[in-house]
């Protein structure tokens, strides 16, 4: 099997590491998913931090944010949930408006 990291793990823990954001960018079917998800079981693995994949493709078809948000929330409660993260997340934001 491919690695995933393709030589760019420790590029990207050190990004993580400084707090700073990143991009990853390619072309379709290029394995953007694949290292994202695992770059989360790593960092989860490590303990340091929380880390979670989640596409938040359910939200594309809403172009009101009132609509949008609450999906958005929704689905990183319940990923988180599923992951056995910490909870807490948005527990006391009331975006049923």
């Amino acid at each position: 099997m491919l690695d995933p990291f393709r030589n760019i793990g420790k590029e990207l823990t050190d990004v993580i590491e400084k707090g700073h954001y990143f991009v990853i960018h390619s072309a379709k079917l290029s394995g953007k998913t694949t290292l994202l998800m695992e770059l989360a079981d790593k960092i989860n693995a490590e303990g340091k931090y929380h880390a979670l994949y989640c596409s938040l493709d359910c939200a594309q078809d809403f172009s009101e944010p009132e609509k949008s948000i609450p999906v958005i929330i929704k689905t990183i409660k319940y990923k988180m949930e599923t992951f056995g993260l910490p909870s807490g997340f948005a527990d006391n934001e009331d975006y049923k408006r």
